[in-house]
């Protein structure tokens, strides 16, 4: 009886995106502003033709060295120095 070994290199599946595409996003990325997972999700499918779940984009980010994060409100009537004001209180 002989006993098989399986030796695996990597585990799971191999990326859709290649190293050179990971870049162009990362550089698409750097030139947008206000960017969210469906805006993300809407750019891949646009320039490489690949859709991947919304789910998994944040894990993209997240490999291209961002952090993901919620947004927070600005709000347009508070003051430009409010730190200062809150520090002195």
């Amino acid at each position: 009886m002989k006993i098989y070994t399986l030796k695996y290199k990597n585990g799971g599946r191999k990326a859709k995106l290649t190293e050179e595409q990971f870049k162009k996003l990362e550089e698409i990325m750097i030139n947008e502003s206000f960017l969210n997972t469906r805006k993300i999700h809407e750019i891949i499918k646009k320039e490489f033709n690949i859709d991947y779940s919304t789910s998994r984009i944040p894990v993209i980010v997240k490999k291209l060295g961002y952090s993901y994060k919620k947004g927070y409100i600005l709000y347009f009537k508070m003051p430009n120095d409010a730190e200062i004001i809150l520090k002195k209180n």
